[in-house]
């Protein structure tokens, strides 16, 4: 029941919790399904008795999560302290348009399932809460980490029938980790096939115009080679509407194999009539 169907607890001040988070381990980082792991311990400062964190805070963007080892300590000052451990599975929505040279902000959210921002209000332990140094991201650098609190406002009552403008407002804690991923090593491993490809239809330029089967088929391996590649490199990333710089890399391989193509087959075509300029084409084309 909301605050507003008991007058008493309406008057009541809201409870203020001290919210920190310390992160253990980060794994499972999978872009094709939007996706990464976490593992963390989360501890609530307060001075409420009816307020028990531990069955109540839920992360909100986790596909799934558990909560393990709780314990909560009685302070001879009545403050109250719990602090339980959080794995879970949360979505995120990869930023890949400069992938492998990418950034991201990996961000989880904490809030109460049961008690709203009338009545339960968080503030950040942003001095305590950090990852620990012992976390390890394989291909990435950890370069960044906060923690803030704030209210956040739903645009439905969940049929709280005390709430009549049609939206609910929670406290709501945002953690946000920032990676860097090394980028150099993977760039090279994905794009050395479209790189040869490259290659294959450039040096198709050093042969002489008049063999045009080697030429084709030079060009027949680049497009093999390209077309392998661009599979290979689709299948690890998520679908993105967005034009990324692998899809730049592509197109741009494709491209300058078109143009090997279309200058040789302009030649096979034109030569005999047209020999000026269609070698003139020919320079054009391998610049």
């Amino acid at each position: 029941p909301s605050p507003q169907d008991n007058p008493e607890e309406a008057q009541q001040e809201p409870i203020e919790a001290k919210v920190g988070v310390f992160i253990t381990s980060l794994y499972g980082l999978d872009l094709r399904n939007q996706s990464y792991n976490v593992t963390f311990w989360a501890w609530f400062i307060h001075n409420s008795k009816d307020y028990k964190p531990d069955a109540s805070t839920e992360i909100i963007n986790a596909h799934s999560y558990n909560r393990d080892n709780s314990s909560t300590t009685v302070s001879e000052s009545q403050v109250i302290w719990s602090v339980f451990r959080f794995t879970a599975k949360v979505a995120h929505n990869w930023d890949i348009s400069n992938f492998p040279f990418d950034h991201q902000t990996l961000q989880f959210f904490l809030d109460d399932a049961e008690r709203d921002y009338s009545t339960l209000r968080y503030v950040a332990d942003v001095h305590n809460s950090k990852v620990d140094s012992d976390v390890v991201v394989a291909d990435w650098n950890i370069t960044d980490f906060n923690i803030k609190t704030g209210p956040k406002t739903y645009q439905t009552t969940y049929g709280d029938p005390g709430l009549i403008d049609g939206n609910s407002t929670f406290s709501k804690v945002t953690v946000a980790i920032t990676l860097e991923r090394k980028g150099l090593r993977l760039f090279v491993n994905m794009f050395s096939a479209l790189y040869i490809a490259f290659i294959l239809s450039s040096v198709a330029f050093f042969v002489p115009l008049e063999n045009i089967s080697a030429r084709l088929s030079l060009a027949t391996a680049a497009i093999f080679a390209a077309i392998g590649n661009k599979y290979v490199v689709d299948s690890m990333l998520p679908p993105t509407a967005s034009l990324t710089l692998v899809d730049k890399i592509q197109i741009a391989t494709f491209l300058f194999i078109g143009i090997m193509v279309f200058v040789t087959v302009t030649y096979a075509h034109f030569g005999s009539r047209l020999e000026t300029i269609t070698k003139k084409i020919n320079e054009y084309g391998e610049v």
